[in-house]
C-alpha cells in the first residue's frame, strides 16, 4: 500500500484546529505521517502524534503566508501520497479514503468538483461548479507533483490549488463532492474565530441564506451541527 502524509496548515484558529483534529480522528484510513505547520508564534495542542513544522515569521515577508508555511514543509514530504486537510474545514470519515482511491487509480493530481463553502457567521452558503480544478483543502496529489507545488509556491500565488491544476501535465481524476447531495464529502467553512484565512469567501457574503441553519444541518448531521451553531451571528 502507498505511503501517506496529511498536511495541515494552521495559524491561531484553536477553536478550528480542534474540530479539525477530532474529524481527522475519525477517518476510515490512518495516514502514515501527520504534519502540522505554521508560524512559530502559534500555540498548538496536537494530540494525534503530528510532526510539528514551525515557520520562524521574518520582518517584510514578500511571499504569502500559506505559500512560506508550504515551503517550510515540502522538503520533509517522503511519501508516496500527499493530502491535504486543512484547520478550519468540515470532511467526511471517508474523506481520505476517496481522495487514496482516487490515486490509486494512476492518476497524479485528484480532488473534488463541485465545491461548497459555508460562512458559519453569516449562515451562508455557495455552490461552486468548478470542473476542471479543485479546491486546495480539497486536493491530493503523489510525491512527483511537489516540485510543481514549490514552483507555485515561489510564485506567490495564494490561489496555488488553480495554478497547481492549471500546470499540471499528468494524469488527473476528480470526483463529485455532491453525488449525494444529502451528504457532501467535504465543505469549506468560513468564519471561524480567529485568524482570517486566505481564498475565497473570507469577507464577502456567500450566496445563498441558510434560514434557520437547515441546510447545514442536512449536510453535516446534528452532531456535527453542534460544533458551529454557536457561531452563528446574523439572520436567527
Amino acid at each position: 500500500m502507498p505511503t501517506l502524509s496529511i498536511v495541515t496548515t494552521s495559524t491561531q484558529r484553536p477553536y478550528a484546529f480542534a474540530q479539525c483534529q477530532d474529524y481527522l480522528a475519525r477517518q476510515s484510513i490512518v495516514a502514515d505521517k501527520l504534519y502540522l505547520v505554521g508560524e512559530d508564534h502559534t500555540d498548538y495542542h496536537p494530540r494525534l502524534g503530528q510532526i510539528v513544522v514551525k515557520r520562524k515569521v521574518k520582518k517584510n515577508e514578500k511571499l504569502h503566508s500559506l505559500c512560506l508555511n508550504w515551503l517550510a514543509v515540502l522538503p520533509k514530504l517522503d511519501t508516496d501520497y500527499i493530502a491535504v486537510f486543512e484547520d478550519d474545514d468540515w470532511f467526511r470519515p471517508d474523506y481520505l479514503k476517496t481522495m487514496v482511491d482516487m490515486l490509486l487509480t494512476g492518476a497524479s493530481l485528484v480532488g473534488l468538483q463541485n465545491a461548497l463553502y459555508y460562512n458559519v457567521r453569516q449562515r451562508r452558503f455557495q455552490k461552486l461548479h468548478n470542473q476542471n480544478h479543485a479546491s486546495l483543502t480539497n486536493t491530493a496529489f503523489t510525491k512527483e507533483c511537489l516540485p510543481l507545488l514549490e514552483k507555485v509556491c515561489k510564485h506567490n500565488d495564494v490561489f496555488l490549488d488553480y495554478q497547481m491544476w492549471l500546470e499540471h501535465t499528468g494524469t488527473k481524476a476528480m470526483r463529485d463532492n455532491l453525488e449525494n447531495m444529502d451528504k457532501p464529502i467535504s465543505i469549506g467553512i468560513k468564519g471561524m474565530p480567529g485568524v482570517g484565512g486566505c481564498g475565497s469567501f473570507h469577507g464577502h457574503p456567500l450566496g445563498s441564506i441558510d434560514w434557520g441553519g437547515n441546510r447545514l444541518r442536512d449536510w453535516i448531521g446534528g452532531q456535527d451541527n453542534e460544533r458551529y451553531a454557536h457561531l452563528f451571528e446574523t439572520y436567527h
